[in-house]
């Protein structure tokens, strides 16, 4: 992958941006890994074994961010992410939407400490809220103080963004005077 990364910065010089690899971090990582299913019960049953595999996954996450970002800005070019935007530094999109399995309590002992490090870490960050179903965890989010921006989608069934947006219009408020930007899709 690293040298993947050097080459597509070679050609991408002056070119175009060069997109980082989806670096799965937190929760949304070891939901891929381990299963949605599964990890809900381990949340329960052995939550201990979840925070140290927390801690050693985003230590994968922070390591391979640094190699790409390393090796790419060191080619001349400049990156971009999941979302078509470009800034200078480590930009991050962030995400889990395994968010959406889990209560408050659960939210603020397995993710705002991941997601503290992770917009500690970036220059800027996005975190990526997918729909409706994930709203309950807002407030967690908007307090995360190197959060920059959120993107929301909308919509009952995963980012469906030809719902209408009226309806977060409130919401998109409410993150806007937290001081955190927003990123919409929508469709015209």
């Amino acid at each position: 992958m690293e040298e993947w990364a050097r080459r597509s910065a070679q050609v991408a010089r002056g070119n175009c941006l060069v997109r980082m690899p989806s670096l799965l971090h937190g929760l949304a990582g070891l939901a891929d890994l381990r299963g949605a299913e599964k990890l809900c019960v381990d949340i329960i049953d052995q939550p201990e074994m979840v925070r140290k595999a927390l801690s050693r996954l985003n230590g994968f996450w922070t390591a391979g961010y640094e190699i790409f970002w390393k090796t790419i800005s060191s080619e001349g070019a400049e990156l971009t992410e999941t979302l078509p935007l470009w800034c200078q530094g480590r930009y991050g999109v962030l995400q889990c939407d395994f968010m959406v399995n889990i209560n408050k309590d659960m939210f603020s002992d397995f993710m705002v400490g991941d997601l503290e490090k992770c917009t500690a870490f970036l220059d800027r960050s996005l975190f990526h809220l997918d729909g409706e179903e994930a709203t309950h965890h807002l407030d967690e989010l908007l307090a995360l103080e190197d959060l920059d921006c959120i993107q929301f989608q909308q919509g009952g069934n995963w980012g469906n963004s030809t719902l209408p947006i009226m309806p977060f219009i409130p919401m998109i408020k409410k993150i806007q005077a937290a001081g955190k930007g927003v990123y919409i899709s929508i469709r015209p």
